[in-house]
């Protein structure tokens, strides 16, 4: 099963704020992870997955009709 940013974030009961504060950057910039608009570093999308419990080879990092690349 494939997890968006959103609803990893939600399953591992993380809040924007929190999520932003645990991957060490801001709350637009995690925003801006979950609403497609900025592409997440290899890294950072690691910690992600490390934080939610969810692998990372399940999480959907953008979506293809966001995906501005």
């Amino acid at each position: 099963m494939k997890f968006t940013l959103k609803q990893a974030r939600n399953y591992a009961d993380f809040s924007h704020a929190a999520m932003a504060k645990h991957l060490h950057v801001g709350l637009n910039t995690y925003r801006n992870y979950e609403n497609g608009t900025t592409p997440m570093r290899i890294r950072t999308a690691e910690m992600f997955s490390d934080l939610t419990g969810v692998p990372f080879d399940q999480i959907i990092f953008y979506s293809e009709t966001t995906d501005k690349m």
